[in-house]
C-alpha cells in the first residue's frame, strides 16, 4: 500500500506552523485572519495481476515409454512381503536392532550402561522369519558383552505375540552365550522388552 502526501499539504502545514509561531498579543491588531489547513492523504493499493492463460502451443511429450521394470532376482529377498515386514527399529533393555530395506543393519547390545558392543549385520528372508548375520564389530565400549560374538555368526528372528498381546520380535540364540531374546518395535511395548 502506497501513501502519497501532496507537496501542497506539506507546504501548507509548514506555513501554518510559521504563522502560529509569529503571532503575539501585541500583533493582534495587525495580524491577518488564520486560514484552516486541510490535510489530504491518498491511499492507493498496488494493482494485482492475474496470469492469463498461455497462448503458446503445448509442447508436452505424450509418448508412452516401452521400458519394462527389471524382473526380481533371487538377491531381492528383502523385497518379499516376509522380508519387508522386518524393516525397522527394535529394542530391549540396553540393546537395539535396526534392519534396513537394503538387507543391512546394526545390532547394539549392552551388558550394562558401560559394557556395550555394536555390530554391522546383514539379513535376508528365511522362513518363518529372517536370518541375521554378524558382519563386523564396529564399536566396543568397556568390556563389551564378553559373550563370544564373532563375525559370520548367524541367528534367526521371527514375529510372535508378547505377554500383553503385542507383536514382538523373537531372536534365536545370538552367539554361544546369548539365548532367545524378545525385542519390541512397532507392535507396541511388552514386559519382555524391559525398560
Amino acid at each position: 500500500m502506497k501513501v502519497r502526501l501532496a507537496t501542497v499539504v506539506v507546504a501548507a502545514v509548514a506555513l501554518g506552523s510559521l504563522t502560529a509561531c509569529g503571532s503575539s498579543p501585541s500583533d493582534t491588531a495587525t495580524s491577518s485572519p488564520q486560514t484552516a489547513v486541510t490535510t489530504m492523504v491518498t491511499i492507493t493499493r498496488a494493482p494485482t495481476t492475474t496470469p492469463l492463460p498461455s497462448t503458446e502451443p503445448d509442447t508436452t511429450d505424450d509418448t508412452t515409454s516401452t521400458l519394462q521394470p527389471a524382473p526380481a532376482t533371487a538377491d531381492d529377498s528383502t523385497s518379499t512381503a516376509v522380508g519387508a515386514d522386518y524393516v525397522g527399529h527394535f529394542q530391549r533393555h540396553e540393546s537395539t536392532l535396526d534392519l534396513a530395506s537394503a538387507g543391512t543393519g546394526k545390532l547394539l547390545m549392552g551388558a550394562s550402561a558401560v559394557d556395550v558392543e555394536t555390530w554391522a549385520v546383514t539379513w535376508q528372508a528365511s522362513a518363518p522369519g529372517v536370518a541375521i548375520t554378524l558382519d563386523r564389530r564396529t564399536a566396543l565400549y568397556g568390556r563389551g558383552l564378553e559373550a563370544g560374538l564373532e563375525p559370520g555368526q548367524q541367528f534367526t528372528a521371527r514375529f510372535t505375540t508378547g505377554e500383553t498381546g503385542s507383536r514382538v520380535l523373537q531372536t534365536g540364540p545370538i552367539g554361544p552365550q546369548i539365548g532367545d531374546q524378545i525385542w519390541c518395535g512397532t507392535g507396541g511395548p511388552s514386559p519382555e522388552c524391559g525398560a
